[in-house]
């Protein structure tokens, strides 16, 4: 297996491949165009679409490429009293969202992240989750 030492190497190796481009553009929601300003020049994506590139890689895609994403840089962000939002909760919910079936994803990831705000918003509030089908 080859060595990559950014992001954006791995990234031109798996969508040299058209197929596998084509199946993740479309996964995305992005155009081919997209994913090659990413990796030709330098252009830097929003956090919420690196969480939906990693939720359309494969597993062991996810797992090739999650410790060389710019989580620190790219995904902390600042609330409105300037408190930073620990990396932990970032990295929690980038690896769920990798390691879930999409069935669960939604649920999970959405209790996830109202947890996380109740707790920075509210720490006396209390809430309860339930998921609904059709």
């Amino acid at each position: 297996m080859e060595q990559h030492d950014t992001w954006r190497d791995l990234l031109v190796s798996w969508i040299e491949a058209s197929r596998e481009r084509l199946r993740l553009t479309q996964a995305m929601g992005v155009s081919p165009q997209t994913l090659s300003r990413w990796v030709h020049t330098g252009m830097n994506p929003q956090p919420q679409t690196l969480l939906k590139l990693l939720a359309a890689l494969t597993p062991a895609q996810a797992e090739q490429i999650r410790p060389l994403l710019p989580i620190t840089s790219a995904v902390v962000s600042t609330n409105k009293e300037g408190e930073r939002i620990p990396q932990e909760c970032y990295v929690s919910v980038l690896h769920t969202a990798t390691a879930l079936p999409k069935t669960m994803l939604f649920n999970t990831l959405a209790r996830m992240i109202i947890e996380q705000a109740v707790v920075r918003l509210d720490p006396g509030l209390s809430f309860n989750s339930v998921l609904c089908r059709r």
